[in-house]
C-alpha cells in the first residue's frame, strides 16, 4: 500500500511540474506577443490578434509587375476599375490603389511616361503615329506629341500612370471616395487632387502648381513647391476613416539603389508636409533592429530614427493630422513561430518608445478621423505566431 501511495504521489508531483512548465512557457509566450503599453490588442488568450488595422482584409489594386512597357495600358485599367469600385462602396470597406509597377521598366517610367528620371525629361515615343491630331482611340496613358516632322502624322508618346490619373481626376465629376491611393514619385498636382476629392477641404490646400500641364503628377526633386501639411483639419471628426480619399505611397523610403529600385525622392518628412497620409514600411531585421529594405537593397534607414521619428516631429506640430503606416516583414526566412515571436516582440519595443503616437488598437475595425487625430494607425501586414 505504501508502494502504491509513492507511486501516487511521485505522478501527481510530475503532472503539477508540467503543469506550471506549461504555463511558465504560455506566460513568457503571451509576453513576446501582447506586452506593450502603448496599444491594446484585439482577441482574448489565445487567439489571433491584431496591431491596428488588418491590411489583408483590404480590397487592394496592386498589379505590379509588367512584362513592359507595353503592360501600362493593362495597370491602368486596373487603376481604374478600383476608382470605379471605392467610388461605388462608400462603406466599411479599405480601398487600396497602388499606381506603381516595375518590372519590364523602371518605376519612374510607370509613373511619368518619360525617357528619363528627370523631371523636364520628354515622354518616350512608342513608335506608333496617329494620322491626326484628334484621333481617337488612345488610352488615358498615351498621348500625342505636339511637335511633328509632319504635319498629317503625330508621333504617340507613353503617358503614365500618374499623369493619366491626374487627367482623370482633373476631368471626371462626382468622384467622393477613392480610398488609399499608393504611387511612386508623386507630384504635389497630384497629391492636392485627390484630397479635394474629400468633401470640407480648404481652398489652399489646393493650390495648382501646374494649372495647364501634367507636370505636376510626377516628381523627382526632393522637394515641392508647396505644402498640405494640415489637410484633415476642417474634415469632421465623425468621418470613418475608411471614407477617407488618402494620397499615399509605395516603397515609401525607398530612395537608394538607382533607377530599379528607386521609388521616392523626398524624404518621409518631406512627403508628410506635402499631404502624403498612407506609407508603405518594409522592414528586415538586422542587428536587432528594423532596417528598412526594397528588395534586397538596403534603403539605409532604421525604422525609429528614420520613420518614426519624423512622423512624432509632424504629429507634434500637426494634431489633426493621422498617419496609416502599413508595415512589412520582408525577411523569407521568418516562418517560423519562434521568428515571429521575435519580430513582434521587437515592434512592441518600438511601439512602447513611442506610445503616446500609435492609435490604441479597440474592438472597432473602422475609427473615425476624430479617434485616430495625432496618431499612427499600424495597417499590419506581417504573420504572428499561431
Amino acid at each position: 500500500m505504501q508502494n502504491i501511495m509513492n507511486k501516487k504521489g511521485y505522478y501527481f508531483s510530475t503532472l503539477l511540474l508540467i503543469i506550471n512548465i506549461c504555463l511558465g512557457c504560455q506566460k513568457k509566450y503571451n509576453s513576446l506577443v501582447t506586452d506593450s503599453p502603448s496599444i491594446q490588442l484585439a482577441g482574448l488568450p489565445g487567439q489571433k490578434v491584431t496591431y491596428g488595422l488588418d491590411y489583408s482584409k483590404f480590397d487592394i489594386q496592386d498589379h505590379y509587375s509588367l512584362r513592359s512597357n507595353w503592360g501600362i495600358k493593362g495597370k491602368w485599367e486596373d487603376v481604374k476599375a478600383q476608382v470605379d469600385k471605392a467610388n461605388t462602396n462608400q462603406g466599411e470597406t479599405f480601398f487600396m490603389n497602388y499606381l506603381s509597377a516595375s518590372g519590364g521598366g523602371f518605376p519612374y517610367f510607370f509613373a511619368s511616361g518619360k525617357s528619363s528620371h528627370q523631371d523636364g525629361a520628354p515622354q518616350l515615343c512608342t513608335g506608333r503615329i496617329a494620322f491626326s491630331a484628334t484621333e481617337e482611340g488612345l488610352s488615358e496613358v498615351f498621348s500625342k506629341m505636339h511637335i511633328s516632322p509632319c504635319p498629317c502624322l503625330y508621333p504617340v508618346a507613353f503617358e503614365g500612370i500618374n499623369r493619366a490619373m491626374l487627367k482623370m481626376l482633373r476631368s471626371t465629376t462626382g468622384l467622393k471616395h477613392l480610398g488609399m491611393i499608393m504611387m511612386d514619385f508623386p507630384g504635389i498636382d497630384l497629391i492636392g487632387q485627390i484630397i479635394s476629392c474629400n468633401t470640407f477641404i480648404s481652398p489652399r490646400d489646393n493650390t495648382v502648381t501646374y494649372p495647364n500641364s501634367l507636370d505636376g503628377a510626377y516628381t523627382h526633386e526632393a522637394a515641392y513647391p508647396h505644402n498640405n501639411p494640415s489637410w484633415m483639419a476642417t474634415i469632421s471628426d465623425e468621418t470613418p476613416l475608411s471614407q477617407l480619399s488618402i494620397p499615399g505611397t509605395h516603397d515609401t523610403m525607398a530612395r537608394h539603389g538607382g533607377d530599379i529600385t528607386q521609388t521616392q525622392s523626398c524624404l518621409l518628412s518631406t512627403q508628410l508636409e506635402g499631404g502624403i497620409r498612407a506609407i508603405d514600411i518594409r522592414t528586415k531585421m538586422r542587428g536587432g533592429q528594423f532596417k528598412i529594405y526594397h528588395g534586397i537593397i538596403s534603403q539605409e534607414a532604421e525604422f525609429g530614427e528614420d520613420v518614426l521619428t519624423p512622423i512624432k516631429a509632424f504629429l507634434e506640430q500637426n494634431k489633426s493630422e493621422v498617419v496609416l503606416m502599413r508595415i512589412s516583414d520582408r525577411d523569407s526566412g521568418n516562418t517560423t513561430d519562434t521568428e515571429r515571436a521575435k519580430f513582434c516582440e521587437k515592434l512592441n519595443g518600438y511601439i512602447g518608445t513611442y506610445q503616446d503616437f500609435f492609435w490604441k488598437k479597440n474592438n472597432n475595425s473602422n475609427p473615425t478621423l476624430g479617434e485616430v487625430r495625432g496618431k499612427i494607425v499600424i495597417l499590419q501586414d506581417f504573420q504572428q505566431p499561431k
